[in-house]
């Protein structure tokens, strides 16, 4: 399948100004730092931070000094914080803790260490996001405000959620609308490459064989990325079947053990068996033609251990089913979980063909759409308006250029500027007072 070759974004004039002259550099930098992905806290963040200690109780040990090492929940700590300006959070008895542009993992172990330096107990912490600030559109857009913030999101996505430029003939609304069909054709090749990795390592499990990248996905996502879906998709089925035969090695297990007890109750019958034909071979030599000579006492003796035995075999013949009926459900479930797997199998094959075919058609339809958006522009039309971002730091706020595809903050403001006027708007760079 091919895919339509996207065009290179450009600079826009204000940030291409920037990299020039160095304006403003540091403030950039920081705004546009890797240190502000989602997996940080930004300015304004309300956060629901629950502490837990450390108790030593009581317990039901071997000895009387037997503890109980658990958790219980400090509620007089637990509450909703907000990140303030600074970028801080103040925290009763434990003080104000730095958490803007942190992760969460940075900010929970100094909060543990700080924890137990306060209190002189272990504790332990949950770090919540409840919730964030939305990020704004201010400009010539038709629907300008506050939109809420969400993984991942760029500047033209946030431009789209305004509704794209007031003027219907303006080349920001086509672009948003092939920006948006080239991220559906992005999202789609990824969803495809997921699929045709399953697909591939599904078949190859039914056949018995080693899977293979299949042609398709080797042409999507190349050789390397492909044989890592491969992998990634051998590692979860290899969990899988750990799991799945140690379940069916317990039943096999549980079959065996009763095997051997059956057949220890089986030696049990044909012992007693034995016992029975015996005492019935001396009945038979007790026994004389002339009832007078008959040892009726020990014949006697004899007909009640044979009762007794055959009572005993009875016994052992119904431990001998009941035991068998067991072993008869077990072999059941055990290969029930190998039908089982093996129909899933088949049903999940069916069920990502179709999911492959229409992810396709997807993608083509994606792509043909972009594709002749952007042809429709001409060669300018991959540039769209100066895009300004105002983004909240611990310095202050800060004013740099930004592109559709800058990724955005809680809070930024993405301000949209017409080109060939600066809308008496700050120099990119600057500090917004």
């Amino acid at each position: 399948m091919s895919f339509i070759r996207k065009p290179v974004l450009h600079l826009s004039a204000a940030m291409l100004a920037l990299s020039i002259l160095g304006l403003g550099a540091s403030a950039a930098e920081q705004a546009q730092s890797p240190d502000d992905a989602l997996s940080t806290y930004t300015i304004g963040d309300r956060l629901k931070i629950s502490f837990f200690e450390e108790l030593d109780l009581p317990g039901g040990g071997e000895t009387a000094s037997a503890a109980v090492r658990t958790l219980y929940h400090r509620i007089d700590l637990t509450a909703e914080y907000s990140v303030a300006a600074d970028g801080t959070v103040d925290l009763p008895r434990l003080g104000r803790l730095v958490l803007a542009g942190r992760t969460s993992e940075e900010v929970r172990e100094e909060l543990l260490a700080r924890y137990e330096e306060r209190m002189g107990r272990a504790g332990d912490a949950h770090i919540a996001i409840v919730e964030r600030q939305p990020v704004y559109v201010v400009g010539p857009v038709r629907q300008p405000g506050a939109f809420r913030f969400t993984e991942g999101m760029v500047a033209i996505q946030a431009i789209a959620l305004a509704g794209g430029t007031e003027g219907g003939r303006d080349r920001l609304d086509p672009l948003v609308r092939a920006r948006q069909e080239t991220e559906r054709s992005d999202q789609g090749s990824t969803k495809l490459a997921g699929l045709l990795a399953r697909h591939a390592y599904l078949e190859a499990e039914q056949d018995g064989r080693t899977p293979v990248a299949p042609p398709d996905l080797v042409n999507l996502i190349g050789p390397t990325e492909a044989d890592r879906l491969i992998a990634a998709e051998m590692r979860a089925g290899a969990t899988a079947s750990s799991a799945r035969q140690s379940e069916i090695r317990a039943y096999e297990s549980t079959i065996a053990a009763a095997e051997r007890e059956v057949a220890s109750v089986e030696e049990s019958a044909v012992r007693i068996s034995r016992e029975i034909d015996a005492r019935l071979t001396m009945i038979g030599h007790a026994t004389q033609p002339d009832p007078r000579l008959t040892d009726k006492q020990t014949v006697g003796r004899l007909r009640s251990e044979i009762a007794s035995l055959e009572l005993q075999r009875q016994q052992l013949q119904g431990e001998i089913q009941k035991i068998s009926q067991a072993i008869a459900r077990d072999a059941a479930a055990r290969d029930r979980i190998r039908l089982d797997h093996g129909a899933a199998t088949a049903r999940e094959l069916i069920a990502i063909a179709g999911e492959i075919l229409a992810t396709k058609q997807s993608v083509v339809s994606a792509e043909g759409l972009a594709g002749s958006i952007y042809g429709a522009l001409g060669p300018a039309g991959s540039e769209i308006s100066d895009i300004e971002i105002v983004r909240s730091t611990r310095a202050g706020p800060v004013t740099f250029a930004g592109t559709e595809t800058t990724a955005l903050r809680p809070g930024d403001v993405v301000r949209i500027r017409q080109a060939g006027s600066d809308m008496g708007l700050p120099r990119t760079g600057s500090v917004v007072q």
